[in-house]
């Protein structure tokens, strides 16, 4: 029997498309692969030669351009993969126009956010602030030909294209921090250059492959929405950095985010692998419980040589100084099975059966009582408390995802 007839039977038996994913996963396996390479390179350059305090200013900058960037109507990259992987390359280009637009917006958002860190004393990151108002819109208007290439299923163009900008952009960051240390200043301005500049144009590049001028109607309104609906999710995922930061201070953040963004790099590289997946969910039905626990048990297999590993590989790459950091991503990575399970099932809802009653809700339940009790655990746990919290929220966004879809069913 051919092999691909073999697969096809065994993943009949499963509820996986194995030719599918085999066929795709190679490019998004070996992008990944780099991308976690090269974040994780750069980690380390960045632990061993800035101090605590540069390092967690950085991720405060971070923070606030993750949360400001709410203004490029970030759900127009989720409506557009939808929209092209329908056949309407057209709404590429107008996603695009409208994200630049409203991406204006930023510019006096974060020129105010720098005055004010300007005035009270915390110069270099004030500026920063304000020069990255400049290049905000050019950042971020343009990063859309990744997913655009997902849509077509380009994982072969998207895998090189990430890659080479992964590689350079480590490259230059190192020695920009090499040659000169402890300047939060030149780190900002390197990042907001070489991200913009490769972003226009890999976006250039990309309008290559648009095979026609199909609009589809509802890519802008749909991402507008999706926007909406995510922006307490946005607000919710960055604002406890900042909270650290405020509460606690830079130095305790260096060593709270060494810990957080060594598992977010793990959970973005899995979530990389399972985007595959995303053009087939707009068009067939992912969630069943026999796939979703054999989903589980593969990777609460993952999970227990990832905890068992963790001591290992931070005091490898960031030295005993950062020793503190082992407890937080080993109380994260628990949860890794619960994460999956949430992006399929999310899925689900989001591209296959667009259920906006269920987005929405979830999409403001979660975050509000994420928000709500983020304050009184940096107050009374620390970095530990909020550690806990950035697990625990993927259990509890399956629960009210489960809750709200018998809610409406039954309605």
């Amino acid at each position: 029997m051919p092999l691909e007839l073999q697969l096809k039977k065994i993943g009949d038996k499963v509820g996986l498309d194995l030719n599918f994913l085999i066929k795709n996963s190679f490019w998004t396996i070996l992008r990944q692969l780099i991308t976690l390479i090269t974040g994780l390179a750069l980690s380390v350059v960045m632990v061993r030669l800035l101090t605590q305090d540069i390092f967690g200013n950085f991720q405060i900058y971070l923070s606030i351009l993750a949360i400001v960037a709410i203004f490029s109507l970030p759900g127009l990259n989720t409506s557009m993969i939808r929209s092209v992987a329908k056949g309407f390359d057209g709404s590429y280009e107008k996603a695009v126009k409208v994200s630049f637009i409203w991406s204006l917006l930023g510019i006096p958002t974060l020129f105010i956010l720098g005055i004010f860190y300007f005035l009270n004393g915390n110069q270099p990151l004030g500026i920063g602030l304000m020069v990255s108002g400049l290049i905000f819109p050019f950042m971020y208007a343009f990063n859309s030909w990744d997913v655009f290439l997902q849509g077509k299923e380009r994982f072969d163009l998207a895998m090189k294209y990430s890659s080479i900008q992964a590689v350079v952009y480590t490259a230059i960051l190192s020695v920009a921090i090499y040659i000169r240390p402890n300047n939060l200043l030149l780190i900002i301005v390197v990042n907001l250059f070489v991200g913009a500049l490769f972003n226009i144009y890999w976006y250039i590049k990309s309008r290559r492959y648009v095979r026609s001028n199909e609009i589809d109607q509802d890519v802008v309104p749909y991402g507008k929405f999706l926007t909406k609906v995510n922006i307490l999710t946005i607000i919710s995922t960055n604002i406890d950095k900042l909270l650290v930061g405020i509460f606690i201070g830079p130095g305790e953040l260096a060593i709270y985010a060494v810990g957080i963004n060594f598992c977010k790099r793990i959970f973005d590289f899995i979530k990389s692998i399972l985007a595959i997946y995303t053009a087939k969910i707009t068009r067939t039905n992912t969630a069943t419980l026999r796939k979703y626990a054999l989903i589980f048990l593969i990777f609460l297999v993952v999970t227990i040589i990832v905890v068992l590993l963790i001591p290992v590989v931070l005091n490898f790459l960031y030295t005993q100084k950062y020793n503190s950091s082992v407890p937080l991503a080993q109380m994260v990575i628990i949860f890794l099975p619960f994460y999956v399970i949430n992006i399929f099932y999310k899925n689900h809802f989001l591209f296959y059966t667009q259920n906006k009653k269920v987005i929405l809700v979830s999409s403001i339940v979660v975050p509000i009582i994420k928000i709500v009790l983020m304050i009184p655990l940096v107050i009374f746990w620390g970095i530990f408390g909020l550690a806990l919290l950035y697990g625990t929220q993927f259990v509890l966004d399956l629960v009210v995802l489960f809750v709200l879809e018998k809610k409406f069913k039954s309605t």
